[in-house]
């Protein structure tokens, strides 16, 4: 995991990356929804509930910024992400 922090005039940048196994191009602009997994063939006792990320946008929103991802199947995903001061 790569986790870079930049301090601007009027924002906190956060850049969190992994190599981890990605998320298919089809289903990236999805991953901020509620409710919603990538590997559906998770049950909820092996897996989450899908409220995590819709949690963070929501919460990175109330503190006026906005975040992104961007994912190579099976290469890894970038989270991007800014609050203001």
């Amino acid at each position: 995991i790569f986790l870079k922090i930049e301090e601007g005039k009027d924002r906190y940048s956060f850049e969190i990356k992994d190599n981890g196994i990605g998320i298919p191009m089809d289903k990236v602009k999805k991953v901020f929804e509620r409710f919603y997994r990538v590997d559906e063939s998770r049950t909820s006792n092996l897996g989450g509930t899908g409220l995590g990320l819709s949690i963070v946008k929501e919460l990175v929103q109330q503190f006026g910024g906005d975040i992104k991802v961007e994912s190579v199947d099976q290469e890894g995903s970038v989270f991007k992400f800014y609050l203001l001061k």
